[in-house]
């Protein structure tokens, strides 16, 4: 006997009655001590799940431990090394595996304590039953089906002669019954394909997905959010500094990526870029900020933060390690800051704008050749712009503080410890990025096309989007000794310029006065031009429209701990992927792509997301629907919610489903209480900016923010900047950004990083699984409608002439006639949307907008639901049709009655065949980069890499959100040609959006 067969002689062959004697499945007949096959199946999943995931867990010596086992945190100085951590990768529990057990009892039982479902579930069993009675009829016919057998023709018998007889053994041999049978079954399965194909039965959906009532899907997603889930993701999230392209950085990509593969979600991955990239010298040096004269005045700051609350361990994960220990912080600095040394006067600049400097030279203050000491916020909120203006002015260096006025005490009392203050503390440094990402988003030296390791680069030397003079971060601690030496030089500030340093006289200071002041500022650093950032992805593919993305994302690296920013939002993306992942383990798939992303550097100019952004541009442009972004997500308990107009009525009825934990009401009773609505987005740095103003993706910023600052707005400004320009009631950007600040003053208990969860959990399911996309077009008709009127009010107000000359001279008619255009358009587009709900039979639910749920289709014919899929298309394209672009191949747009052709500048936003598959990106960096190169000359005027026409950065006011930015910066500055111009471009764009709703 061969050695294959002699392996198998010691299994035991059972006997017919120990075969068919095997217990029962049923609960009810096993013993104590036995589980069920489910259960057993269910204990192998997990040891495979604890098996993968211990493989991934990084505990050796070399990564992160010294011999003694203890950790090493990761430092500035190792930034460039190879991973190198001992955190232990994140795992599930037992207890969610015991809830996954329970997910399918808790949608059955909601299911049917809805009446309507308990209905349709009847009916549907009706159906199943006698489909099955006729089902086994035929298969019953089928099988007493007795076929004669045919006579020994001759001419068979001499064919089959001819040809050579196929090796079947005697006892395999065919008869025509077997054939028969076959081709009976072959035929019995082609009609149940069929009966399910046009949902004469009910299946499971397409590849494998089942219908939950969405009542059930949504009180899952309430129900199941785990705050003491979030807090543990934090707590590892801001254990250590990650700077972006740092080591403690590229642990947390690992860790999200872990945490992503146990969410069950259909696929993880993960993109790298090569960006530029500066960081701090080791040692603290390299940076230096210094009195030299007077000699009585000599003073050199520390550039510290000493008074940083340290965090406790978690036991956990780090066993044996004492209850807190001393972290490594990162140094004070900026990203993309000017390395240099300067020497100068120094001189006081109230918030560092061009009017600030301006009120200096008027008042006989010289700037030339000084350091400017500038405090953050104000009526110039964006700090790289009040470095450009310092360059502007003359000036050599410039100094940022946070002045108490705006982000600390006004007053301080002296029996209160800073830890016990929400207010940023003396020793707080705010870091930010200082390019200017007005001019240019994401990596400065590959503007328009990914920073692939092949990509061909700019020289950054003398670049317009970066500083030109050497710059530094300052606490107000430490600028209190700047501000005390500027006392009597120069011009007495007055109050409304004047900060809150205590004990202080705020003073101009004058560059050529001989009691000024000289400073020493150094800054000099490590600079690398191809440095590794990553985004890491988890993603479920869609079912009806899986090439039709809808994104979450939030950043992932930090200047220093970041619990607030970013780490709030990445947390809450962690569990928003581990709730999605178990829907569909357990069946349930989303009509629309959900994808989850952690952006990498988004200090650095927002250069993840944005580099991914150029890399997939054209795809994202005709496919892409939305992008939800959390970023400095929860650090108080009033919901702020800023983006694109058409996500107002689907916001309004997610908000009505949660509840506030603090009044005990909906959300959205708590937020109309407060008069809150949806704003603008804002054009400050964030990761919606490539989606929103370079792919044309509505795009929508959600957080729960502190009210402590609602009476801090600067003064002057217009109202619809106030937002922006009021500080963060957190200490953004600082070491003293914790998470025991968060759990003591931002949000204790997490409850509101729960609410949050809840809410983004639910709008992305009405995005992804609402057969009509619920998306607002008549809001945003509306919107664009009453910007175009406020702006004709302040062109009319900003000119001597008439208003009659003033519409002549601007061509402003032309912008009314195109946005009442788009708003019959858009009436006509909706008209459809009342027919099909009318044809299926179906109601809006109530708060609900353009759909009727994501269930309710049973019956519907394919050509209907191939036309509402074309629906979805337009809607989700409406936001690129707003997007600056040449138009291709020559096409035209008619006029509203479809006769006239536009005027020549007319732009095209997407490709012109809607629904086509979307081209695939190029696979060469500089063929990409040549494919951008068509678009010059098209977007703003001043930053061509931004083409939304009617949101987007001002060159000197990044930090307004006011519509139509290429037509106010023009106007701002004189330039008549130029607004005529910019009318013309955005009439044609709105033109556009409302023409292609019906083409």
């Amino acid at each position: 006997m061969s050695k294959d067969s002699e392996k198998y002689d010691s299994l035991p062959i059972p006997t017919y009655e120990e075969a068919t004697s095997r217990p029962s499945s049923s609960a009810s007949r096993r013993g104590p001590g036995e589980v069920s096959d489910d259960a057993e199946r269910q204990g192998l999943l997990n040891e495979q799940v604890a098996s993968a995931g211990s493989s991934n867990n990084y505990t050796s010596s070399r990564r992160g431990r010294d011999g003694r086992g203890n950790y090493r945190p990761p430092t500035v100085e190792s930034a460039r090394s190879s991973y190198d951590s001992a955190l232990t990768s994140p795992e599930l529990t037992d207890e969610e595996d015991q809830a996954d057990a329970e997910l399918r009892r808790d949608l059955e039982e909601l299911e049917v304590s809805d009446p309507e479902a308990e209905r349709r579930a009847q009916q549907r069993a009706r159906m199943r039953r006698e489909f099955h009675k006729r089902l086994a009829t035929v298969t019953a016919t089928f099988s007493n089906l007795h076929l004669p057998r045919f006579p020994n023709i001759t001419i068979f018998s001499s064919l089959r002669e001819r040809f050579p007889r196929l090796p079947f053994p005697e006892r395999g041999s065919v008869s025509w019954p077997i054939v028969a049978r076959l081709v009976a079954l072959l035929v019995i399965a082609s009609v149940i394909y069929l009966l399910i194909a046009v949902k004469i039965v009910p299946g499971r959906g397409a590849v494998g997905g089942m219908r939950f009532e969405p009542d059930s899907i949504r009180e899952f997603l309430i129900r199941h959010v785990d705050p003491s889930k979030i807090e543990s993701h934090l707590r590892e999230l801001s254990f250590d500094d990650h700077i972006a392209g740092t080591r403690g950085d590229m642990f947390l990509a690992h860790f999200v990526e872990d945490w992503f593969k146990q969410s069950k979600v259909d696929t993880v991955f993960r993109e790298d870029f090569k960006i530029l990239m500066n960081f701090p010298k080791a040692n603290n040096e390299g940076r230096r900020i210094a009195i030299l004269e007077p000699s009585e005045k000599r003073w050199e700051s520390s550039l510290a933060e000493e008074n940083v609350p340290q965090d406790l361990v978690n036991p956990t994960v780090h066993p044996g390690q004492a209850a807190s220990l001393t972290r490594h912080q990162s140094p004070a600095f900026q990203p993309y800051s000017y390395s240099g040394e300067v020497t100068g006067s120094l001189v006081y600049a109230n918030y560092g704008s061009r009017e600030d400097f301006e009120w200096l030279r008027k008042h006989d203050v010289s700037t030339e050749g000084a350091i400017a000491l500038v405090r953050h916020y104000g009526s110039q909120p964006d700090v790289s712009l009040k470095i450009a203006a310092a360059k502007k002015a003359g000036c050599i260096g410039a100094l940022v503080y946070s002045d108490p006025a705006e982000d600390g005490p006004e007053q301080v009392d002296g029996a209160h410890s800073p830890s016990e203050e929400p207010w940023r503390s003396p020793d707080s440094v705010h870091r930010t990025s200082v390019a200017l990402h007005s001019e240019v988003l994401g990596d400065p030296l590959t503007p328009g096309w990914s920073s692939t390791p092949d990509a061909s680069r700019l020289n950054h030397v003398n670049m317009s989007s970066l500083p030109s003079i050497p710059s530094l971060p300052l606490s107000w601690r430490d600028a209190e000794p700047l501000l005390k030496s500027l006392q009597n030089v120069g011009t007495p500030i007055p109050d409304n310029m004047a900060g809150a340093v205590p004990n202080i006289a705020y003073w101009t200071g004058n560059a050529t006065s001989e009691a000024s002041p000289g400073v020493n500022l150094q800054n000099h650093q490590d600079e690398e031009e191809q440095q590794t950032i990553r985004n890491v992805f988890a993603s479920l593919t869609g079912l009806e429209e899986p090439k039709e993305p809808i994104y979450i994302g939030a950043p992932r690296d930090a200047l220093c701990f970041g619990a607030v920013q970013p780490g709030s939002g990445t947390a809450i993306l962690m569990e928003l992927a581990h709730l999605f992942g178990r829907l569909a383990a357990n069946g349930w798939r989303p009509r629309r792509t959900l994808v989850f992303a952690s952006w990498d550097a988004g200090e650095y100019n927002a250069a993840g997301s944005t580099e991914h952004v150029e890399a997939r541009l054209d795809e994202l442009r005709l496919r892409g629907i939305s992008y939800i972004n959390l970023a400095s997500a929860v650090y108080g308990t009033h919901l702020k919610a800023r983006g694109s107009p058409v996500f107002r009525s689907v916001l309004h009825s997610t908000l009505a489903r949660v509840v506030d934990p603090s009044t005990n009401t909906s959300l959205l009773e708590t937020w109309n209480a407060s008069r809150s609505d949806l704003e603008s987005l804002p054009t400050s740095l964030g990761d919606f900016l490539p989606f929103h103003d370079l792919a044309g993706m509505s795009s929508l910023d959600l957080s729960f923010t502190s009210a402590l600052n609602a009476d801090r707005a600067p003064p002057g400004g217009d109202t619809a900047s106030i937002t922006q320009q009021t500080p963060a009631a957190f200490p953004k950007g600082s070491c003293h950004d914790t998470l025991a600040w968060l759990t003591n003053h931002g949000d204790p208990g997490f409850l509101y990083h729960a609410l949050l969860t809840q809410v983004v959990a639910i709008l992305v399911y009405e995005l992804a699984d609402a057969p009509l996309l619920p998306l607002d077009l008549q809001h945003y008709s509306s919107t664009i409608t009453s910007s175009i009127d406020d702006l004709i009010t302040d062109l009319h107000a900003g000119t001597k002439n008439s208003d009659e000359e003033v519409d002549k001279i601007f061509n402003l008619a032309m912008l009314r006639d195109a946005g009442a255009g788009m708003a019959r358009r858009i009436n006509g587009f909706d008209a459809w949307t009342a027919g099909y709900l009318a044809s299926m039979g179906a109601s809006i639910e109530p708060g609900a907008e353009n759909g009727n749920g994501p269930g309710g289709l049973v019956g519907e014919p394919p050509d209907l639901a191939a036309r509402r899929v074309a629906h979805n298309q337009h809607i989700a394209e409406f936001e690129s049709h707003l997007l600056d672009l040449p138009l291709p191949n020559g096409m035209t747009i008619g006029d509203d009655d479809d006769t006239n052709e536009p005027a020549q500048n007319a732009t095209l936003l997407t490709s012109p065949q809607g629904s086509a598959a979307p081209p695939e990106p190029s696979e060469s960096p500089d063929q990409r980069k040549a494919e951008r190169t068509d678009e010059m000359g098209y977007g703003l005027p001043y930053a061509p890499q931004y083409k939304h026409v009617f949101h987007g950065p001002r060159k000197w006011d990044s930090g307004s959100n006011r519509p139509f930015p290429a037509i106010r910066e023009a106007f701002a500055e004189g330039d008549w040609e130029g607004v005529r111009k910019a009318v013309e471009v955005a009439s044609s764009a709105i033109r556009w959006a409302g023409w292609r709703l019906a083409h």
